[in-house]
């Protein structure tokens, strides 16, 4: 049905809007959880794939033992990130928190700088490039059928996770309201850093897919993490379900944006979309209502 550049183009857009929507899932948690706007996302995304480079390239390790370690070691940032640091702002303003967030990325990228150098590391090939599916025409390798799976698969558990157990009723129960949950005897430092963890976790997925299908560049990779914002804001900063719509949204416009004007009109395009959403619709297509514009 799709042939040609059409059909790669639908492709890298589902791939894309899979990346997006997992980190944007993570981001979505994050701001229901604790109310925290967090711009170091994206770092998070260049520490996952540095952390699997180091792993996979320089310590020979397997791969699975390599996106093991990335992922756990990146979850685990996120929950002492939350310890260390975020514990002590609860309640705090919200210019604050966010500045709080703009400092931590700044910290984490001088941190990688000093450890890995601004070099681009480019992986091997770890998966054949060829065709192995072609439904509709639209050619899908090894490595797109991987991410995209690896993506389903953790989105749909948290979704299960959130709306089926006990574990994410506490930490709807949080979302809803800090100090009522906290007088049902719910453990809201445990739950936040918990959601810390998930956003680590999902943020570093996402980073070591990017880093195989390009390269580990901490520029575009970072780049890219914010392309998180336009993500969340079109879908709606607290709805799970938006911010899979705006993820793939995001990626239609990507896409489309590369192929008829170039890369360099990608982010003033995202960018004016996201102002115009929330001049139209400042909770998003599918945000809640008590989200209040600031």
């Amino acid at each position: 049905m799709f042939d040609g550049i059409v059909g790669h183009v639908i492709a890298e857009t589902l791939v894309l809007g899979t990346l997006y929507a997992v980190v944007g899932v993570g981001f979505v948690i994050l701001f229901r959880s604790t109310g925290i706007v967090n711009f170091a996302q994206g770092t998070f995304m260049v520490l996952g794939a540095y952390v699997f480079y180091t792993l996979y390239v320089e310590a020979h390790q397997g791969f699975l033992v390599s996106l093991v370690v990335a992922l756990v070691a990146i979850t685990l940032l996120g929950a002492v990130v939350n310890t260390l640091l975020f514990r002590r702002l609860i309640g705090a303003d919200l210019f604050i928190v966010v500045v709080a967030t703009m400092g931590l990325s700044l910290t984490l990228q001088t941190v990688a700088l000093i450890i890995w150098g601004p070099d681009v590391r480019v992986l091997p090939h770890i998966l054949p490039s060829e065709t192995v599916v072609q439904p509709l025409g639209i050619p899908f390798n090894r490595l797109d059928l991987l991410t995209i799976a690896a993506g389903v698969v953790l989105v749909g558990t948290l979704i299960l996770v959130l709306r089926r157990s006990r574990l994410g009723l506490a930490m709807r129960a949080v979302a809803d309201s800090t100090l009522l949950a906290a007088l049902q005897r719910v453990n809201v430092p445990f739950y936040s850093g918990l959601a810390w963890a998930i956003s680590g976790l999902c943020s570093a997925l996402a980073g070591v897919a990017l880093a195989m299908r390009t390269a580990v560049d901490p520029t575009n990779i970072s780049s890219l993490g914010l392309l998180i914002f336009p993500v969340v804001i079109i879908g709606g900063v607290d709805s799970i379900g938006g911010a899979l719509v705006g993820g793939l949204i995001v990626a239609v416009i990507q896409e489309l944006t590369n192929l008829y004007l170039g890369g360099s009109w990608v982010n003033p395009i995202a960018y004016g979309l996201l102002l115009l959403m929330l001049l139209v619709k400042p909770r998003g297509l599918f945000g809640s209502q008590e989200i209040v514009r600031v």
